[in-house]
């Protein structure tokens, strides 16, 4: 019998005293990281820890892009002009999260390879400018590997199905106006579900699109902070929720643009503007609305709150827009006397005058009356229009409506009075005043003016063009609010607020005619209810109080 021989091990070569600990405190790391894999849940910096990775990274961000890395939110939102610095400050605060967070994986993510391919270079140029320490860079595929293993990948949505599959901790989307809303929604919100990730959206506004609605969402939630107080503290439940909104325009960038608004280059690009909304919109970070807007006067921060509620000791009245295969839309306003705006001003601050509540919709599609009445009976303000209110319906087949809505609710419906040539139009201004009062606003901006050291009674007309739309272009939402008569319940008037804001007069027939006189039929059924009722109580049809706070 054969006898095997024991097999004899190597020796392990002991390493040297540092070096052993050397591992066990990356053992010791590694197994806190593994932990924190199976926790799945995303960190943000602090404060602290962006200002140290900051210095490492020789940043100093300017005025405009310090409350980026300031805020406690899980979602940030930045406008900013163009040059202005929002590509540096989202490629510093990305590289920061990851130098800080091991094992994590960020996505940069912009509509073409070109845009990727910039926000990727301005890492790897911070990278190789500070030598920060890396593990694997591949330029083809947009990926970098630090040392601690955190992963920087740049995806462009040119195909889409790239960006779905790993769970990601972080994503910057750059330039993101020009992305697809669908991108956000469909493919990369998911991937930040597992780890509860944040996301940093960057660009020039480009018009109201979906990327500027970010923003106004989020003011109308509440659950949102701003540069007047990017540290807030987020109750149970909210930070999954939060978002920070800011923008920026290019001066703010003073290092490159000296003297801030009055260096040359911003003056000569205003000076030179065939249309100062282009400007502002390019280089002061303020989105454009749209020409054909039927209530560009419409915004959502202002007009769409969150504290607009039911008084049960105030009538509630009806505007009523009849439908069928169309939206059947019912909408329920009651009226103040003086009414808290969105900043809680002081008492003597109120806007003076009428205020319109509109504080709840029954917007329906392919029904009958029977069933739009029966819902309204459902309403927990239902009594209050039987018992002083009542309803204002389009004239078409009003007496039929009349009838019953009386038999069936008890409820007194008038048609409206169509009584002047332009209808149409007449009324939509009434509705417009309601929702920026022109007198205010003027007010208001000529205000600022003198503020500013002119005096509207002295200059020129093109001077005053101008600064009017300097100043306009820069008012908040306080001061907008202060012109506004119009407050919509945000959470049960969703119709009502997509409607005001999509609302817009038909193409042309030809490129070289004028648009028609006319709104499109799309999205007017709860406009066309809510103005009803102003038209009939505030325009020729009904009583007329002051249409201004200036007249008392």
């Amino acid at each position: 019998m054969r006898m095997n021989k024991p097999s004899i091990k190597p020796a392990i070569p002991i390493p040297a005293h540092d070096m052993w600990l050397d591992q066990i405190d990356k053992a010791i790391q590694e197994a806190e990281f593994s932990i924190s894999l199976e926790k799945k849940i995303y960190k943000p910096l602090s404060k602290g820890e962006f200002k140290a990775r900051f210095e490492e990274q020789d940043y100093d961000p300017h005025d405009g892009q310090k409350p980026i890395h300031a805020t406690t939110a899980r979602f940030i939102s930045i406008g900013g002009g163009r040059r202005g610095g929002k590509t540096k400050a989202a490629a510093n605060h990305a590289l920061a999260i990851a130098r800080t967070r091991p094992y994590s994986l960020i996505y940069w993510v912009g509509k073409t390879k070109e845009i990727v391919s910039r926000g990727f270079n301005t890492i790897l140029e911070i990278i190789n400018m500070r030598g920060i320490k890396t593990l694997r860079i591949n330029n083809t595929f947009y990926t970098i590997e630090l040392e601690n293993h955190s992963i920087i990948r740049g995806k462009s949505a040119e195909e889409p199905g790239q960006l779905v599959g790993e769970g990601v901790d972080f994503i910057v989307c750059d330039e993101a106006a020009q992305l697809d809303r669908k991108i956000w929604d469909k493919y990369l919100r998911p991937t930040l579900a597992d780890k509860k990730g944040g996301a940093l959206f960057i660009g020039t506004y480009t018009g109201t699109n979906w990327f500027w609605e970010l923003g106004e969402d989020a003011k109308i939630s509440g659950l949102w902070c701003d540069a007047n107080n990017p540290e807030r503290e987020w109750g149970k439940g909210e930070w999954e929720k939060s978002w920070f909104v800011h923008s920026f325009p290019t001066w703010a960038n003073t290092k490159v643009f000296a003297g801030g608004f009055q260096n040359d280059e911003i003056q000569a690009a205003l000076a030179s503007a065939a249309d100062p909304a282009d400007f502002y919109e390019e280089y002061g970070a303020k989105a454009k609305e749209p020409r054909n807007l039927v209530l560009p006067e419409f915004h959502r921060a202002i007009h769409a709150n969150n504290w607009v509620h039911f008084d049960k000791d105030k009538p509630v009245y009806l505007g009523i827009d009849p439908g069928t295969s169309a939206p059947y839309a019912v909408i329920a306003i009651q009226e103040f006397n003086r009414c808290p705006c969105l900043f809680h001003l002081g008492e003597d601050e109120f806007p003076q005058g009428t205020h319109i509540h509109i504080i709840d919709e029954v917007y329906m599609a392919n029904t009958v009356s029977e069933m739009i009445i029966e819902e309204v009976m459902r309403r927990p303000w239902f009594r209050n229009v039987q018992s002083g209110g009542y309803g204002i319906i389009d004239v078409t087949d009003w007496l039929g409506e009349q009838r019953r809505w009386m038999k069936i609710a008890g409820i007194r419906i008038f048609r409206v009075s169509k009584s002047t040539k332009d209808f149409v139009k007449n009324s939509q201004d009434v509705f417009r005043k309601l929702l920026r009062d022109p007198a205010r606003y003027k007010y208001i901006v000529e205000l600022k003016m003198m503020e500013n050291g002119f005096s509207p009674l002295t200059m020129t007309s093109e001077l005053y063009r101008l600064e009017f739309a300097r100043i306009a272009q820069a008012l908040d939402d306080r001061d907008l609010a202060m012109c506004s008569r119009i407050h919509i319940d945000s959470i049960r008037c969703p119709n009502v607020i997509k409607e005001a804001s999509n609302w817009q007069y038909g193409e042309p027939s030809k490129p070289y005619l004028d648009p028609p006189d006319k709104p499109s039929r799309a999205y007017d059924h709860a406009m066309d209810a809510i103005i009803y009722f102003c038209w009939q109580k505030y325009g020729i049809g009904g009583r007329k109080p002051a249409m201004s706070y200036l007249d008392g």
